[in-house]
């Protein structure tokens, strides 16, 4: 394991344990489509549980009550896009004529042992999302959302966010709706971010 979290829950005598694996000895060994993979994480996963039981003195009396639908899968593929958001952007809240979504989470980075470690931007301000990180840099009219939009390593840390991939998945529908509709193409970030501010007024 990378590293395991216990976290409280709202039960007596209840806890949630996560633990963070790697899909393989290393990461070109993993692949998000292949069962497998994913089948090596589950066992892999189960496996560190049920050890866990049996080491720990402080979980001796405790059993499993529920797993997981399924691992959860933090990061795989991402999309090329017209640009590539980076730490860099994250930490010093960059701001994009054709920004579309705000970034407000740390960079959560989850390499070592001792938990998730996170990151916080030196700037004030959040981080913006441009609509080039949700277009296809092949395709004029597709897009994508969530945390598969073009993006380092570091900053798909911080963008995976359930929070944030709503904001993105709102920005690209709209973009596709509004090229498909209007053949927009020079002015297409500013008619979403039209859009959105006057589904979204502040």
């Amino acid at each position: 394991c990378l590293g395991t979290h216990f976290r409280r829950s709202h039960n007596e005598g209840e806890l949630f344990i996560t633990l963070d694996l790697p899909g393989g000895r290393d990461s070109a060994e993993f692949d998000p489509l292949s069962a497998e993979s994913l089948t090596g994480i589950e066992i892999t996963g189960r496996a560190s549980i049920n050890a866990l039981l049996k080491v720990l003195p402080a979980l001796a009396e405790c059993h499993v009550s529920a797993w997981p639908i399924r691992a959860g899968i933090r990061e795989s593929r991402r999309w090329r896009g017209r640009y590539e958001l980076s730490e860099h952007d994250i930490l010093n809240g960059t701001s994009f004529e054709d920004g579309v979504a705000l970034v407000t989470w740390p960079m959560e980075i989850r390499e070592r042992a001792t938990g998730p470690r996170l990151i916080y931007p030196t700037a004030l301000v959040p981080a913006e999302i441009p609509l080039r990180s949700l277009r296809s840099s092949a395709l004029d009219n597709v897009f994508t959302a969530g945390r598969c939009i073009s993006a380092s390593h570091r900053a798909q840390a911080s963008i995976r966010v359930m929070g944030t991939a709503l904001a993105t998945g709102q920005a690209a529908g709209i973009a596709a709706s509004e090229i498909s509709n209007s053949g927009l193409d020079d002015s297409l970030a500013k008619a979403v971010r039209k859009a959105l501010n006057e589904l979204h007024p502040v």
